[in-house]
């Protein structure tokens, strides 16, 4: 025998597999290390755009907030109002020019920025429909801010990065409001047409910035290739290493077991000859009784033990090698029924039917041979059970007939009735044997009419299927006459052979006298429709005209359609003097009349006459229900009169009314002149209010700093007397010459350490009691309780006052002037440290706490427990001039509130006498503030 080796075949195939994983895992390893390096590109083009678009902002920020005041300060009244230089008065042209030398650097070269706008000064700077764009989005949606994505020009990638620009300040205004107002410089150089008619406030740029991809890209792609074919290189190598091992080892031991293999191949076909003869007799048997659509079974006479069965004998539980009773019937000992002996006697076929465990079986024995026979068994339990339905069904189509709750009876095409069921007796009365056939029925039932109803039933034969008779009127045998709606059906032939019919019918005779008393209520109906219809015509008619005369005149003529003969009405109406009728009017005796009373006075009349005899009812020939009608038509027609009377007499008022609109309107135009003067004259006044106010207010931070003076000057004290001590120290050190230079470095720096303390006492108080205009920015709450804290603080420990206060930990800014908010902190702790001064030292507490309002304000809560106020107190505490304390001017709450209510901020307290007080501030966090004029 040849032997054929698979020894290289395993190799390939295994080299073919690591090789296939292999360039997998290489190409995911490939496209993570791209897509790293190009988000690595990516976030470099991020970062450099940040870059240039802090520096440039910072240079605008410079311009505007630094250079640009300093020099129009520095230049008032030297120059021209026409006088325009743009390398120091337009910040975006500096840009432009620094953008020019930052590109001529090559590694910037490709960068792109403009700060575009529309309508822009320069054309360099006019927005492109991309930029135009966002700049509209700015403007519409308050929480734009930027927007990045890559793009690409000229078939380049670029990151693009736009940024929300300058917002229109008052500064800006002198040169971009309206041309008049602009130098003249300026509009010689750039023209009057582009960036002007700016307002205040509106976003009028943006930032572009382009960072090109197409270097890092390109280098994505090198870094990849080069890393592909380190990868390639590196396959080669292994798969030559594979080869070379498995050619030496594996195809070796491959050999041997491929020897071994072909042995037991010849072995295995061998045995299998052997077996598949067997196989072929068993099969051919096993197939007969496969065949067999019931429970079969070859078995032994002897032994009763099954030899061969089918799968439908083994599912019912028969096995091979077991008894059939043992095993199918689940018996100790032969099935009483069994047939085996009789079929061993006879030697011809046996056959029964028998139900055996809850199944009908019809069972044969059928011998084979000598020692064998077939028992075989069809389950009959459906076509049993069908037998029985089909006997309960017929049952119960009967008791259905005669148990029905509606006349029922069934009749053979000769006239013979076969049946009628208890309700139709009870119903007509009439017994079955009473009306044996159809024609003693129709005799008693239809009289005169039995020959044609007869006809129709015969009729019925022909049909096969449900006949709709519809309804009869039939006699009772106590002579009651009932109506019934017949239907018939055709139920197949009898076993003569004659034709079978079920009838049926329902007694709709309470529904016909239903029927008869809703027509009646039907035409009643129709005429309180006609009634309405009637009055809603009225209302309809004072819609459509404004002459009294009109309506009158149309309601002559409709009211006759609301009467019961509307064909013989007609009708006239009496009203003011005037007298309508309708067309055709005639007077007759019949009449039916209704006043109409206007102002609680009789003016005239509605009439409607019939013109001949009508059947008599409520009134006269009239109904009750149109004398409810006629009253309701006067009543409503009174009603029109008064109202047109009325309108009449308005339309009288209205043209007063306008000519002293007029002559008023002339006394409110002077009267407006008068308060444009006052309101004038009023602003004026609120002006030295507000410098007054703010004079008061420095004179307060003076009187508290006069306060303060004392104590702030022990505390100054402190640092001074240390410095003056190690000063000492350190001469006589030197003097003596025993001194080290580390201790006179030491002392120095304790020296500069106590003039650091010194000098921010001294800054803290210039800070505080300066003369300067209110002026907000951005401050932050620690810091003015710190220094607030700071202050205070000698004058609370020289009255044994503990103030606490924990830091909140996090910023909290607030848009506020810091001297004028630390002037209420320190006045409100102030006003605690002195409501405090009779307490027991070691109870004087002053407590500070801050805390976050629904996100947008900060309240600032300042709680002593001295002796508080009363509630007649509380209601005059913020009112100027008035103070509890004996050498106090009652100015400090009211200009607190004053200060605190400017920031758009509630200054409240809350006491209990004896109890301590409570002052709460509360102010919009940062951005959360109302809107402030620039000025």
């Amino acid at each position: 025998m040849t032997r054929k080796t698979s020894g290289p075949s395993i190799s390939v195939y295994f080299s073919i597999y690591f090789a296939l994983t292999f360039i997998v895992a290489s190409i995911v390893i490939v496209a993570i290390v791209n897509r790293s390096m190009r988000n690595e590109a990516l976030s470099d083009a991020r970062e450099k755009a940040n870059v240039i678009l802090e520096r440039n902002l910072a240079t605008h920020h410079y311009f505007s907030q630094e250079l640009k005041p300093k020099l129009f300060d520095t230049f008032a009244g030297s120059q021209s109002p026409d006088y325009f230089e743009p390398t120091w008065m337009s910040s975006t042209y500096a840009i432009r020019q620094i953008d020019k030398y930052f590109n001529s650097n090559s590694e910037y070269s490709n960068y792109y920025y403009k700060e575009c706008a529309v309508n822009a000064r320069s054309p360099q700077n006019e927005a492109d429909d991309y930029e135009r764009a966002f700049i509209e989005e700015l403007n519409k949606d308050p929480d734009l801010r930027q927007r990045s994505e890559i793009r690409e020009f000229d078939g380049q990638a670029y990151f693009v990065s736009l940024h929300r620009g300058e917002r229109m300040e008052q500064s800006c205004l002198r040169c971009h409001s309206t041309p008049d107002k602009a130098p003249g410089d300026l509009v010689k150089q750039y023209g009057d047409q582009r960036s002007f008619n700016r307002s205040d406030g509106n976003i009028v740029s943006a930032i572009s910035v382009r960072i090109p991809l197409a270097n890092a890209y390109a280098a994505t792609r090198a870094t990849t290739i080069k890393l592909s074919a380190l990868l390639l290189a590196i396959l080669s190598l292994m798969l030559t290493a594979i080869y070379i091992f498995t050619k030496k080892t594996v195809m070796l031991r491959a050999s041997k077991l491929e020897d071994l293999n072909q042995q037991l191949v010849a072995e295995i076909s061998e045995r299998k000859e052997a077996e598949a003869k067997a196989e072929r007799d068993a099969r051919l048997t096993q197939i007969l009784l496969d065949s067999m659509p019931c429970v079969a079974m070859l078995l032994s006479p002897k032994t009763r033990k099954i030899a061969a069965l089918n799968e439908t004998a083994y599912k019912a539980g028969a096995r091979v090698g077991q008894t059939c009773f043992g095993s199918w019937a689940r018996h100790d000992e032969h099935c009483p029924f069994c047939m085996a002996p009789e079929l061993w006697e006879s030697g011809v076929a046996q056959h029964i039917e028998v139900e055996f465990g809850g199944v009908f079986w019809d069972a044969h024995w059928l011998p084979i041979s000598d020692d064998l026979y077939m028992h075989y068994a069809f389950d009959i339990t459906d076509r049993k059970q069908t037998e029985n339905a089909l006997f309960q069904s017929e049952e119960r189509f009967r008791r259905a007939i005669v148990d029905s709750p509606f006349p029922t009876m069934l009749h053979a095409e000769d006239g013979e009735i076969l049946q009628i069921n208890r309700v139709w007796t009870k119903l007509t009365g009439y017994e079955p044997e009473e009306i044996p056939t159809l024609s003693a029925w129709t005799e008693r039932a239809y009289g005169e009419r039995k020959d044609v109803v007869k006809s129709r039933i015969d009729n019925i034969f022909d049909c096969d299927t449900t006949v709709e008779e519809g309804e009869y009127v039939i006699s009772s045998k106590d002579g009651r006459m009932l109506t019934w709606d017949f239907s018939s059906a055709p139920l197949g032939t009898l076993p003569d052979g004659r034709r079978l019919v079920i009838s049926m019918a329902t007694d709709v005779s309470e529904r016909k006298q239903a029927e008869n008393a809703l027509q009646v209520k039907t035409h009643d109906l129709g005429e309180r429709v006609k009634e309405l219809n009637c009055l809603y015509g009225l209302s309809k008619l004072v819609d459509r005209y404004d002459s009294l005369e009109d309506i009158l005149r149309e309601l002559v003529e409709m009211i006759a359609s609301g009467w019961q003969y509307p064909e013989v009405t007609c009708c006239k109406i009496n009203a003011l003097g005037n007298e309508y009728k309708s067309s055709g009017f005639e007077h007759t005796e019949w009449k039916q009349s209704a006043t109409i009373i206007v102002n609680d006075q009789a003016s005239g009349s509605i009439e409607v006459f019939y013109k001949r005899q009508c059947p008599q009812a409520y009134e006269g020939p009239f109904l009750k229900e149109e004398r409810d009608l006629i009253d309701a038509l006067a009543q409503r027609t009174s009603r029109i009169i008064e109202r047109k009377q009325a309108e009449e007499k308005l339309a009288d008022h209205k043209i007063h009314l306008e000519e002293l609109v007029a002559k008023r309107t002339s006394e409110l135009g002077a009267t407006n002149k008068s308060l444009k003067k006052e309101i004038t004259e009023r602003k004026k006044l609120q002006d030295v209010q507000n410098q007054q106010f703010a004079q008061l207010a420095h004179m307060s931070r003076l009187t508290t700093a006069g306060e303060l003076s004392s104590s702030l000057a022990h505390e100054l004290n402190q640092p001074l007397c240390a410095i003056a001590t190690i000063s000492e120290g350190c001469k006589r050190l030197i003097a003596s010459g025993k001194g080290g230079g580390d201790e006179i470095t030491e002392g120095i720096e304790e020296i500069s350490t106590q003039a650091a303390r010194s000098g921010q006492i001294i800054r803290r108080m210039a800070q505080f009691v300066s003369k300067h205009s209110p002026k907000r920015s951005t401050v932050d709450i620690d810091t003015v309780i710190n220094d607030s804290i700071g202050l205070i603080g000698v004058q609370a420990r020289q009255s044994n006052v503990d103030i606490q206060y924990e830091q909140t930990g996090k910023p909290l800014d607030v848009l506020a002037d810091k001297v004028q908010l630390q002037q209420v902190l320190i006045n409100l702790m102030q006003n605690g440290i002195d409501a405090m001064e009779n307490i027991t030292p070691d109870q004087c507490r002053l407590s500070i706490s801050v805390s976050i309002i629904e996100n947008e304000y900060v309240e600032i809560a300042i709680e002593d427990n001295g002796r508080g106020f009363s509630e007649t107190d509380k209601e005059t505490l913020f009112e100027p001039f008035y103070t509890t304390k004996p050498e106090g001017m009652g100015i400090g709450l009211a200009i607190s509130r004053s200060i605190v209510e400017a920031h758009d901020g509630y200054l409240s307290a809350e006491s209990e006498s004896g109890d301590g007080a409570t002052f709460r501030i509360k102010l919009p966090l940062s951005g959360h503030e109302k809107t402030h004029d620039k000025s």
